[in-house]
């Protein structure tokens, strides 16, 4: 039997500063929903959301959610 790797979360450095890297990850979401939320718009189908503020929200979580588990720290 394997045994199970163990995901650790390191910080990482900027300029002598330690910045948590679920930070970066919330950082890079923003602009990611931001897209996602433009071309929903543009193509109009925003009419088949019901709650459109919910939706953004849950979106950005399911984004940040996918950079996180796909981030090799």
């Amino acid at each position: 039997m394997r045994k199970r790797e163990r995901m650790e979360i390191h910080e990482i450095s900027i300029a002598s500063v330690y910045l948590s890297p679920l930070l970066l990850y919330a950082l890079f979401a923003l602009p990611i929903t931001y897209g996602v939320r433009y071309m929903i718009h543009r193509y109009k189908l925003s009419r088949f959301i019901w709650h459109e503020m919910l939706f953004i929200v849950a979106l950005y979580v399911i984004i940040f959610s996918i950079i996180t588990l796909l981030s090799p720290l």
